[in-house]
């Protein structure tokens, strides 16, 4: 029997490379004091690419405290923290990029994915949801909320969450994720391990 395992790269690598593509495309906008702040976190941004997660904490870590205001090494930083195991840090720096610029859709659900990691399930719930309140069609939160709500004991929500994602995905990819989350939750239920809480 397959585990209801719920794995963390191949959710938010996705979201990661769109927003890492649109900087790219638009470039880092120039700010006082931030030509040695941009170098770092172009350096971070490719050790991320590279799978270097710890060297680019580091990196991004410095680019900080040339630049405590920047949004993209704060963000950059926050997916490393993530994709290191360290939730908790991971979605302070979430939280930090949005007291400093607008959220997007991909940032809260980045932050739902941390908050879930961390065990803070009612936290990643409010930012999934107001990830699909910018973007109702994104993937990464509706998985995020379908996790959440198993971890809860709520397989009623999590069902009903992959029949309408089944229903409104043109994707092959994504609706094959959601026939397996389906059919993860359906096995989970049978597990004797399985209790509603």
């Amino acid at each position: 029997m397959r585990s209801f395992d719920r794995t963390l790269k191949y959710r938010s690598n996705r979201a990661f490379a769109l927003a890492a593509m649109l900087v790219l495309l638009l470039g880092l906008p120039a700010q006082a004091g931030a030509v040695d702040s941009n170098s770092l976190i172009r350096t971070g941004y490719q050790q991320i690419c590279h799978g270097n997660n710890e060297q680019a904490i580091e990196t991004l870590s410095a680019a900080l405290r040339v630049d405590p205001n920047s949004v993209y090494a704060r963000r950059y930083l926050a997916y490393a923290l993530l994709q290191s195991g360290l939730a908790v840090q991971a979605a302070t720096q979430f939280e930090a990029v949005g007291k400093l610029s607008p959220e997007t859709s991909s940032d809260l659900a980045l932050l739902g994915d941390a908050y879930f990691y961390s065990g803070q399930y009612h936290k990643a719930l409010k930012s999934y949801h107001r990830a699909l309140s910018m973007d109702a069609a994104l993937d990464q939160a509706r998985t995020g909320l379908v996790h959440t709500y198993v971890a809860l004991g709520d397989t009623t929500h999590a069902t009903s969450i992959c029949h309408q994602a089944l229903q409104q995905t043109k994707a092959a990819s994504a609706h094959k994720q959601y026939v397996e989350l389906l059919r993860d939750i359906t096995e989970s239920q049978k597990a004797p391990e399985f209790r509603t809480e």
